[in-house]
């Protein structure tokens, strides 16, 4: 499935065009500095009015993804204010999902024992909620990433370390990426370890969050390591 897809359908015209604009950028293995095709040429390319590729180009300048110099064109800019890590240009996509799941297997099963050593009741009890949003949504077959992140987000908040909680959003966009490929293959999958990790973190038992995490990352590694991005990119 190609990434393109993942794009929300009640995005606007403007948006779809940014979005369209970042993935030129990333197949043309564009870097900081390079220029972009002038208007009409994206026009052309894009099949969208000239209003729609300016509000394109206003929005990638707000978020510090292209750099526009009036009279001279718009460039790339690899200060990206929405994407610190530069995950949107890097171009194996094999190679970044692997090493986005491998970042998380090596951060998260310790968050989650973390977190049921330092979790407040209260926290606990929105693990839950956000635990039966998740599995609400799922049992509807509506797109529970929003709520999945949230999870996932909610664990590291628990931690305490506060760089966990600046770095975890960044490393949580890999589960939109896996939840897109994987679908319906991990719903129960999902639904089960979500329950298990919370449960562990409300008996405080530190070595079963953990090992729950790692069991529900384990999952989505299985069925992650027969897709082939960089193929899916270029259908």
């Amino acid at each position: 499935m190609p990434l393109s897809s993942i794009i929300d359908n009640s995005l606007s015209l403007s948006d779809r065009a940014a979005d369209q604009i970042i993935k030129y950028i990333h197949e043309n293995q564009l870097q900081e500095g390079d220029r972009l095709p002038v208007e009409a040429e994206l026009m052309e390319r894009f099949q969208v009015s000239r209003s729609t590729v300016r509000e394109a180009v206003r929005t990638l300048s707000s978020r510090n993804i292209v750099l526009v110099r009036r009279g001279r064109g718009t460039y790339v800019s690899h200060s990206v204010v929405e994407d610190p890590l530069g995950l949107n240009f890097v171009h194996d996509r094999n190679k970044l999902v692997q090493d986005i799941l491998e970042l998380r297997m090596m951060l998260e099963p310790a968050n989650a024992a973390f977190c049921a050593e330092r979790a407040t009741e209260q926290e606990i009890q929105e693990l839950w909620q956000l635990h039966k949003q998740v599995e609400a949504q799922i049992r509807r077959k509506e797109n529970h990433t929003v709520h999945d992140v949230a999870f996932h987000c909610k664990i590291a908040e628990c931690t305490r370390n506060d760089i966990i909680k600046i770095l975890q959003p960044e490393i949580s966009k890999g589960v939109t990426i896996f939840i897109a490929y994987t679908k319906e293959l991990l719903y129960e999958q999902t639904i089960d370890t979500h329950r298990q990790i919370v449960q562990a973190i409300q008996d405080r038992d530190r070595q079963a969050a953990f090992d729950a995490m790692l069991q529900h990352l384990k999952y989505n590694q299985e069925v992650l390591s027969h897709i082939d991005f960089n193929q899916d990119d270029a259908e």
